[in-house]
């Protein structure tokens, strides 16, 4: 059963149950079902196609579950895009993806039709979300007309492509991750089962819609009867009103949020008695966090590990075990690791993760050889590096490109930025190689202050000394005000070390 399938079963078992809130803004699965109609419609008769792909520029909101909700009917490819991508990277990021039409937020129109090539301007259609512009289609006027239009009549294939998340390969040049109407359905099916979703729960989407965590977050509710809760805005206060107020049961969220979260309850003393189950996603928690969070909640609280092309891979309920994995292979998932020559590595052994999953991306769209070159047999190459023990639990050790290798031994940040983060008045840090005239490279800390709390350089140097190898310890610290993360919390590595590379040439600090 289509994802269309599954949410017009719901509309017809209860049409006055809430969907969707967002805001103010309260949708029945009627109501629902009915602008998705009116908007299908309308498409169609305006010329768009089965097949086209179209560009979403929307913040999260009503609007860009309801486009979500439309293409899976009438089989149009959704290419959402970050809103605040300069001219230059969404030119690019359009003509990576062929894109046909766009919805974009009012707001913008102009910059947008500054990137636009005429072909598209002539031949496609620009929708206005949020209030109407001169010279493009209003998206509420697609609103009107046949309210009683049928859902799931377009006998969609499976394996058609559904969503192009974009990514970037290794030059930096847009690398769209294809996504089928079947495997996201299968996507939202396995969290589903997995974290025992049913109709009566209440699910916040509170990441970047643009991503496919938030896209599985809101078809979870829709395809098993619960109630969908999309938070416009995120911060952590937000975060925990928005679950109090609306009785929040089950939510995925990142790790750079939690920690957030995680300080504003334990200063403000707020419980969130009304989460049934509680995901940690993108990066691996710190140890301190994951021990305060099971203290914090009453709730089931897991941690996953993954990616865009495979989803969820590994699970593990912290509830039930405490180790410094990410978890276990999730139902129908097999982890390998692969050493560099190669071969598959032994218990134990750090290699790069591979994953064979029946929820597998459909490849990088017009990229064959990066296609292939992903994938060895039935496997995906992550990219990452970890390590399986005897019971098959997997300790993730950061990315491939990050391993620092210094006189001929493999050095993994995450090893050093554990123990760092273990310091009282470390907020977080990044370890990452900066030139050196005698050494080549450098290992540097770059660490950023707990709120109220002053780094001392020598507490870390003893700490390090401590708990690490000699050939683990950082050469140099730099205490810096932030470290700059992409829209889903992860640190972005290559940014902190072109930022700093002078700064350590200078000697400064």
């Amino acid at each position: 059963m289509s994802i269309i399938q599954k949410f017009s079963e719901n509309v017809t078992k209860t049409p006055n149950k809430t969907a969707l809130i967002a805001g103010n803004t309260v949708l029945t699965y009627r109501q629902l079902a009915c602008q998705v109609s009116s908007i299908s419609h309308n498409l169609l008769a305006k010329g768009v196609k089965k097949g086209d792909h179209v560009a979403v520029l929307l913040p999260n909101s009503i609007e860009f579950v309801i486009v979500m909700l439309v293409a899976a009917n009438i089989g149009i490819v959704l290419v959402p895009h970050n809103m605040t991508l300069g001219s230059n990277a969404l030119s690019r990021a359009l003509q990576a993806a062929d894109i046909k039409h766009v919805f974009a937020w009012n707001g913008l129109i102009t910059d947008l039709r500054l990137v636009f090539d005429d072909e598209l301007a002539q031949n496609g259609l620009l929708i206005a979300v949020g209030g109407d512009v001169d010279g493009c289609t209003d998206f509420n006027a697609l609103l009107s007309g046949d309210q009683e239009y049928r859902l799931a009549n377009h006998n969609i294939n499976p394996e058609q492509a559904y969503i192009l998340t974009m990514t970037s390969g290794s030059t930096g040049d847009p690398k769209p991750i294809v996504l089928s109407q079947g495997v996201k359905e299968k996507r939202a099916e396995a969290a589903i089962e997995l974290y025992e979703v049913c109709a009566d729960d209440v699910v916040l989407v509170a990441t970047p819609m643009y991503h496919s965590l938030a896209e599985r977050l809101v078809l979870i509710p829709l395809m098993s009867g619960g109630t969908s809760v999309i938070l416009e805005s995120y911060t952590a206060r937000k975060w925990i009103d928005e679950v109090i107020a609306r009785e929040v049961s089950f939510s995925i969220i990142v790790s750079s949020q939690l920690k957030q979260i995680l300080a504003d309850l334990t200063s403000n003393r707020r419980s969130l008695d009304s989460l049934r189950c509680l995901v940690s996603s993108s990066e691996r928690l710190p140890d301190s966090v994951r021990k305060e969070m099971k203290h914090v909640l009453t709730c089931e609280f897991h941690e996953c590990y993954g990616a865009s092309e495979i989803a969820i891979a590994t699970n593990l309920n912290h509830r039930s075990v405490q180790n410094a994995s990410v978890g276990t292979a999730a139902p129908k998932v097999e982890i390998q690791i692969l050493r560099d020559d190669g071969t598959l590595a032994m218990v134990g052994e750090v290699g790069e993760i591979l994953c064979k999953t029946p929820m597998l991306f459909s490849g990088y769209y017009k990229k064959t050889p990066e296609t292939a070159s992903s994938m060895r047999g039935e496997y995906f190459c992550t990219g990452d590096v970890g390590k399986l023990d005897k019971d098959g639990y997997l300790t993730f050790l950061g990315r491939k490109k990050d391993i620092i290798i210094t006189g001929g031994i493999n050095i993994y940040p995450k090893d050093i930025e554990d123990v760092l983060n273990s310091h009282h008045s470390v907020a977080e840090c990044a370890v990452i190689p900066l030139p050196d005239d005698i050494l080549g490279e450098r290992l540097t800390a770059v660490v950023v202050a707990e709120a109220g709390e002053q780094i001392v350089e020598r507490q870390l140097q003893r700490l390090c000394a401590r708990e690490l190898a000699d050939y683990q310890q950082p050469r140099h610290y730099i205490i810096s005000q932030i470290l700059p993360k992409n829209a889903m919390g992860k640190v972005m590595k290559q940014a902190i070390i072109s930022q700093f590379t002078h700064k350590v040439s200078a000697g400064a600090s």
